[in-house]
């Protein structure tokens, strides 16, 4: 399904581990698109970040986390 935030999550993931990283930051924008609530979807998306070496937009991103979620321990 093109419309799940769970799909594109894993695809996401397995972007990122074969080093995909312009479709694995695609993807984890798609994610947010799709829910954008989703605290999963800002991990990934900083993970994106940080593994495509834009640090300072992976930082960005998890501010973003524990603004919405203090506790969030990947935050």
């Amino acid at each position: 399904n093109p419309n799940s935030a769970a799909v594109r999550t894993w695809w996401d993931s397995f972007n990122l581990e074969l080093g995909r990283f312009d479709v694995s930051l695609s993807e984890a924008q798609r994610v947010l698109e799709l829910d954008p609530d989703s605290l999963l979807g800002l991990h990934k998306l900083a993970w994106s970040y940080f593994h495509s070496g834009r640090l300072r937009e992976s930082i960005v991103i998890h501010d973003q986390m524990l603004e919405i979620e203090p506790n969030y321990a990947w935050g």
